[in-house]
């Protein structure tokens, strides 16, 4: 990748001037923050299969048995499954739409 830079710098295929430079931060900018909701999802994801990992057997293990535990246990967790990913999605777009205002009025400047 580095060589094919080099060679189309030295052929002066491409030029780096402040107007490219802005143009490939910006587009860097918008990829980064179109992730932001997933990376938040994915986060959200990670946190509520630890803490169920955590709690499972701290509530219901000492009040329920059987096969009530094992219902309430998988209802439990792929309820907070959904929940989460309603949630993550929720506050990554928030995000998004916070730092995408936020690199817009920078851009006006």
């Amino acid at each position: 990748m580095n060589d094919l830079i080099n060679r189309l710098w030295k052929s002066r295929k491409i030029t780096f001037d402040n107007q490219n430079v802005q143009a490939l931060i910006r587009s860097c900018a918008a990829r980064i923050l179109n992730a932001l909701t997933f990376v938040v999802v994915i986060v959200l994801l990670g946190l509520w299969i630890i803490a169920f990992l955590l709690l499972k057997d701290d509530l219901f293990a000492k009040t329920l048995t059987g096969n009530l535990f094992t219902e309430l246990s998988c209802l439990t967790f792929f309820g907070g499954l959904v929940m989460s990913i309603f949630v993550g999605a929720l506050v990554g777009n928030l995000l998004r739409r916070v730092f995408w205002k936020m690199l817009v009025r920078n851009k006006k400047n």
